[in-house]
């Protein structure tokens, strides 16, 4: 198998992306984190395909509010590559889960009955709840050093970019993560994987979004309609989670009824400050792109 970089993507791109594998460290385990969507997967194959890395594995955060078929693929694609796959954050009533790093209190319906369906601000929450709390206990229980590979791009997200040195070095979680695609422009993924041949993800081609996590916090109220025509038993779940929350804004310590209504996109004053976390969104390639418009969404 080659490992250079295909001749359709930009030269400097291919650069900087071979000086972030040659400073990837060599020592203990290099796992990718992959949502699902073109970027991380792109950044997987990158490492996957470098004589310089050893990849050890997939880690793939199950969120409990996403689309099953995300799950499945990406399960395949580590299968297909012989690589480890971790399914981060199982929701702990499922049959066979032994793994509680999500605790009850953390999972989606749970905060949802409490707090409401979430708007902008309580993005920050859903985060590290069903993502960064999971995700942490995992890698925090593993005995070798870690190094994470992203599919962070400096075009792509400014705000996910703070924390990224200018070779596309950062430390998460308190791990080094290193992003292979920095310099790639989104034309540059989407030739890298045509010239490779790639398979993507299919959830992402249909609903533009890698549907790892549904939370609803930047989603609209239209994006159901296209649930609902590709992903009907998704679709009739949110349904019954708005019903449940329904209920639960008719109790005295329950949450306002104006946010009983998934995709609503109401943002209090108090929760603007939360808003502007960056370091929310490294695990959020849809999310960024949700919450600054439309015009990047083919590169999440």
């Amino acid at each position: 198998m080659s490992t250079a970089i295909p001749d359709a993507v930009d030269t400097t791109a291919s650069r900087s992306a071979r000086r972030v594998l040659a400073r990837t460290p060599t020592d203990g385990e290099v796992l990718a984190l992959v949502s699902g969507g073109h970027d991380s997967l792109s950044a997987m194959a990158v490492a996957h395909r470098s004589s310089r890395v050893d990849l050890s594995g997939i880690v793939h955060v199950n969120t409990g509010i996403g689309v099953p078929q995300t799950r499945a693929f990406i399960k395949e694609r580590a299968e297909t590559l012989g690589l480890d796959y971790y399914e981060v954050g199982v929701p702990c009533d499922e049959p066979g889960q032994v793994h509680e790093y999500r605790r009850p209190h953390e999972e989606y319906p749970a905060l949802i009955r409490k707090y409401g369906l979430p708007g902008p601000g309580a993005h920050k929450y859903m985060y590290w709840n069903l993502k960064e709390k999971p995700l942490r206990r995992f890698l925090n229980e593993r005995s070798e050093p870690i190094t994470l590979v992203s599919g962070v791009r400096r075009g792509e997200s400014d705000r996910r970019m703070e924390h990224v040195d200018e070779e596309g070095i950062s430390e998460y979680l308190g791990y080094t993560t290193v992003s292979p695609l920095v310099d790639f422009t989104g034309l540059d993924v989407r030739r890298y994987r045509t010239a490779l041949d790639l398979p993507m993800n299919p959830v992402k081609e249909r609903l533009e979004i890698s549907g790892e996590c549904l939370c609803g916090a930047f989603a609209t109220r239209g994006e159901l309609r296209m649930i609902r025509l590709f992903y009907p038993r998704v679709y009739r779940r949110i349904l019954c989670l708005e019903a449940m929350v329904g209920a639960h804004t008719a109790t005295d310590d329950g949450p306002e009824k104006s946010y009983g209504e998934w995709g609503h996109n109401r943002l209090k004053d108090r929760e603007q400050a939360a808003r502007q976390d960056d370091q929310q969104m490294l695990l959020c390639d849809a999310c960024e792109s949700s919450c600054r418009g439309d015009e990047n969404r083919d590169c999440g």
